[in-house]
């Protein structure tokens, strides 16, 4: 009884110890990402503002946004849009960040038919003077869906070394517990981080939160064909693999062939001579 108790113990601090990692991992991307999206909003904020308005809807496509003076009058392009801003709980801290020529983003993100938005409030400036207040609508759908998939990665992540750990601590075996915790580091190390940073390079190509780089590999035929044919090329590889590992092991478990010893020494060498290689180089 007292070591099943021991053992819950240790579970329990096991798990706590990797909560709090993971939850710093992810805390730290998410931060990170939040991070270069504002500092990418802040810069097409400002670079909106210093638009001329009639240029404003042919250079950027799709923008919401709602301009207002200090004498009553006010331009919006969606309709139903100016009541929507002046409820805002923070409209009038923004305001005030763009009569001192600050752009302020709002931490509150805004839902008009059903979409998600990022409210930016920046100042429009003539002669050295704010005449203007510019609030602009950023889609705010596809950072949100990036956030949460590092929410649903995370929660993956723990789930799978609970059940593991929880297999290796409560079997008979005390060597499993070791093995999956030094694989999961391994892995978390060797294959979750890195694939993170290469992941996060194809987002964060020119400094700046951007799909540009994803929407590239995925309408040029260059690239497509290449994806493609790597995998037709992986799908070969396997298949063949499989096959010539099937007639080794064959010939060497159920047939009374000679020079087992050989094929089997041969069949080995691929999996070696990479290894060898790279000691020797």
């Amino acid at each position: 009884m007292e070591q099943r108790n021991w053992k819950i113990i240790k579970f329990l601090a096991v798990i706590t110890i990797v909560f709090i990692i993971l939850f710093w991992i992810r805390t730290t991307i998410k931060n990170e990402f939040s991070r270069m999206e504002r500092e990418n909003l802040l810069k097409l904020a400002n670079s909106i503002s210093m638009t001329d308005s009639e240029k404003i809807k042919e250079n950027y496509q799709g923008l919401e946004y709602y301009v207002y003076d200090f004498e009553g009058n006010y331009e919006e392009s969606l309709e139903g849009l100016n009541n929507t801003i002046k409820n805002l709980p923070d409209f009038s801290y923004g305001e005030e960040h763009a009569l001192y020529e600050e752009i302020y983003i709002s931490p509150k993100i805004i839902t008009i038919n059903n979409k998600k938005y990022f409210v930016v409030f920046s100042p429009i400036v003539k002669d050295y003077e704010v005449v203007a207040i510019m609030v602009q609508l950023h889609n705010a759908e596809d950072t949100i869906k990036l956030l949460n998939t590092i929410d649903i990665m995370f929660l993956i992540a723990l789930t799978i070394f609970v059940i593991g750990f929880a297999i290796g601590i409560f079997s008979t075996n005390p060597v499993t517990t070791y093995a999956i915790i030094i694989t999961f580091v391994v892995v978390l190390v060797f294959i979750v981080y890195p694939l993170y940073e290469a992941v996060k390079l194809t987002f964060t190509r020119t400094g700046t939160f951007t799909f540009n780089v994803w929407k590239t590999i995925l309408t040029e035929k260059n690239y497509l064909k290449a994806f493609f044919n790597s995998i037709l090329l992986g799908t070969l590889t396997a298949t063949v693999s499989t096959i010539i590992g099937f007639l080794f092991a064959f010939l060497v478990t159920r047939t009374s062939i000679k020079g087992k010893k050989f094929i089997s020494t041969m069949a080995t060498l691929p999996v070696i001579s990479p290894l060898q290689r790279n000691i020797f180089d």
